[in-house]
C-alpha cells in the first residue's frame, strides 16, 4: 500500500503505521540578523550532532610511530581526529626513518584511540623499526566523503548510537512502503526571534575536517556516493563551522559534479564568508554583497550536486574547521509570533508529502530574521507510511 490520498492514509494511521515526533534545539550563542546556521551540532532533541573527523594542528608535539608486522601504528600527544579510509602526508621532520615517507599516500585502517591510527603496510614498505619522540606535522592529503545516516533496517536499533546523533528520527525503516512528511510545526518563545524561518533537509553526505586556515584547494576523496537522490536533482551544498572561524577574508569556491554527470563545475561569481564565525554558523552567509544563504550557489542550469571533488578559499583564516554538507531540501515553515506555533499540514494545505527515505538523515536549518541571544526552537514532525 502507498500514501496516495485520505483513504490510504487514514487506513495507515488506524494500523498505526504512524509517528509523532517532537524536537526541541536551543543554540548558545547570539545569532546575527539574516545568518543562517544549522541545527545538527546544537543542543537538544535530538542530540548534538558531531561530523566524523576534524582538522589535525598539531604542528609541534612529539609522535611516536612503530611497526609490527604488517601494521603501522602512530601514537600522538593529543587527540587527533583523523579516521578510517583517510589518508595523510608526512613532511621532512619524518625522514630519519625513510619508511615513514612511505606513509604519504596510504589510508588509514583503524582508529583504536583518540591518540592512536594505524596503517596496512607490508614489512618491504617500511622494516622493522621504531621513530619514538619526534617533532613533525602530519595531515590529511584527502578529505573523505561520510555518509549521514538517519534510521535503521531493525527497529530494535534505530535510536541507537551506530548512527549519526543530532539527526531527527522518523520510525523505522519501512523497506517496500513508502513513508511521508505530512505535518511540521514551529514555535519559540525566545524574544525578539521572530521573524525567522526553518527548513527541513534531509543530510546525504559529509566532507568533515576543512581547514579554513588553508588558502590550498582541499581535495576530497568520494569514497562514499550519494545514498538518496542519487541524480543530484535538488541535492545542495552548505558550509557549516565545526569550530569558531578567525580573522582573515575570505571567499569560498566549490568544484562538483553537476545532475547531469558534469564534472568540473564551479560556483559562480564571488561568495565571501563573513570573520569570526561561530560554531553550528554558514559562514557566506548574512546582509552583505557577496553574502548567500543558505546553500552554495550553483553554476547556470545545474540543477544539483551529485558529488564534490574540492574546496578552496581566497585566503586563510586565522583559525577554524569545518564540514562541507550534501542534503535534499524537504519543507519550510516561518516562525512569525513569538510563543505561537506555526503549522503547515502538507495533506490539506498543499498536497505535497515529502517522501521520507529509508536512511535519511533529518535535520533543520534555521534563517536569523533578527540576531537574538541563545533561541530557543520547539516542535513536532508528523510522519505516515503505507
Amino acid at each position: 500500500m502507498a500514501i496516495t490520498g485520505l483513504k490510504s492514509m487514514t487506513s495507515a494511521i488506524v494500523a498505526g503505521q504512524c509517528l509523532k515526533q517532537s524536537w526541541n534545539k536551543t543554540f548558545a550563542i547570539t545569532t546575527v540578523t539574516g545568518h543562517w546556521y544549522s541545527t545538527f551540532q546544537v543542543p537538544g532533541q535530538p542530540v548534538a550532532g558531531v561530523y566524523g573527523g576534524v582538522t589535525l594542528t598539531n604542528a609541534s608535539g612529539n609522535w611516536t610511530a612503530a611497526s609490527s608486522g604488517n601494521i603501522v601504528t602512530v601514537d600522538t600527544i593529543v587527540p587527533h581526529g583523523l579516521f578510517i579510509s583517510e589518508t595523510v602526508a608526512t613532511n621532512s621532520s619524518w625522514s630519519t626513518n625513510t619508511w615513514m615517507q612511505s606513509l604519504t599516500g596510504k589510508a588509514i585502517i583503524s582508529v583504536p584511540t583518540p591518540h592512536t591510527f594505524t596503517f596496512a603496510l607490508t614489512v618491504a614498505d617500511h622494516g622493522s623499526t621504531v621513530e619514538a619522540g619526534t617533532s613533525a606535522n602530519i595531515a590529511p592529503t584527502a578529505l573523505q566523503s561520510t555518509s549521514m545516516i538517519g534510521s535503521s533496517t531493525s527497529a530494535a536499533t534505530n535510536y541507537g548510537g551506530a548512527f549519526n546523533p543530532g539527526r531527527i528520527c522518523h520510525a523505522e525503516d519501512v523497506a517496500s512502503m513508502s513513508k511521508h512528511l505530512v505535518g511540521i510545526e514551529a514555535i519559540t518563545a525566545t524574544a525578539a526571534s521572530c521573524p525567522s524561518y526553518l527548513m527541513l533537509v534531509d543530510m546525504l553526505l559529509n566532507y568533515p575536517g576543512i581547514s579554513m586556515t588553508s588558502a590550498s584547494a582541499q581535495t576530497f576523496v568520494n569514497t562514499v556516493a550519494l545514498p538518496r537522490y542519487t541524480s543530484g536533482i535538488g541535492v545542495m551544498a552548505f558550509l557549516e563551522m565545526t569550530t569558531a572561524n578567525g580573522t582573515g577574508a575570505q571567499n569560498v569556491t566549490i568544484t562538483y559534479t553537476n545532475n547531469n554527470g558534469t564534472a568540473g563545475q564551479t560556483v559562480p561569481g564571488t561568495v565571501a564568508n563573513v570573520v569570526s564565525g561561530v560554531i553550528s554558523g554558514i559562514p557566506y552567509t548574512g546582509t552583505a554583497v557577496n553574502n548567500f544563504g543558505p546553500f552554495l550557489p550553483l553554476a547556470s542550469n545545474d540543477q544539483g550536486i551529485r558529488s564534490v571533488q574540492s574546496l578552496q578559499f581566497s585566503g586563510a583564516s586565522t583559525l577554524g574547521a569545518a564540514s562541507l554538507v550534501l542534503c535534499r531540501p524537504l519543507a519550510t515553515i516561518p516562525l512569525v509570533t513569538v510563543g505561537v506555533a506555526s503549522a503547515k499540514d502538507f495533506m490539506f494545505d498543499i498536497f505535497t508529502i515529502p517522501r521520507i527515505y529509508d536512511g535519511a538523515c533529518l535535520s533543520f536549518l534555521y534563517f536569523s530574521g533578527l540576531g537574538v541571544a541563545n533561541p530557543a526552537l520547539y516542535g513536532i514532525l508528523d510522519f505516515v507510511w503505507g
